[in-house]
């Protein structure tokens, strides 16, 4: 691990500094939304939870606030999401009959083609992905990226509280 301490190369401690703030400003995004057809990622995302949460609950449907807590996403997000995928006809939202505050997210044959078919391109790319670095490659960059994201934002929230 690096720790840059005082006396240490302040030439180096600035360049590493300038690439740290132009990847966090400029990151290099790519262009998911180019690989899905009629599906933003977040939807994706979604309808995978739901799904998934279908299988290994033997069929049982997910209620919003579940798939919320599943997604680590408010619910007025997921429902606005949701919202946009009914509008669409790719799923229903039905009112639990025995819990009326509970609603459950049901994808509908639409929904599913359309799901399957972004499935496979997604697979496809996560596949080249898998092919082109090792398990410890991959599971090392996501460390770091988590890492750096949860010390980027208790340090941003100390710096707002600080205000």
């Amino acid at each position: 691990m690096v720790n840059y301490k005082k006396g240490d190369d302040k030439m180096n401690k600035e360049i590493l500094q300038k690439q740290i703030l132009q990847e966090l400003i400029y990151p290099k995004k790519i262009p998911l939304t180019a690989v899905f057809a009629d599906m933003s990622p977040a939807e994706f995302i979604l309808i995978a939870s739901f799904t998934a949460y279908e299988k290994e609950n033997n069929g049982r449907h997910i209620t919003v606030n579940e798939l919320a807590n599943t997604i680590n996403v408010s619910v007025p997000a997921v429902s606005r999401t949701l919202k946009n995928l009914e509008e669409r006809g790719l799923i229903q939202r039905v009112t639990n009959q025995d819990c009326r505050r509970n609603t459950f997210v049901i994808i509908n044959e639409k929904g599913k083609k359309l799901f399957e078919s972004n499935k496979e391109k997604i697979t496809y790319l996560l596949d080249k992905v898998m092919n082109t670095f090792t398990v410890d490659e991959i599971t090392s960059a996501i460390k770091f990226h988590n890492k750096l994201d949860n010390i980027l934002n208790s340090e941003c929230c100390k710096c707002n509280a600080a205000e």
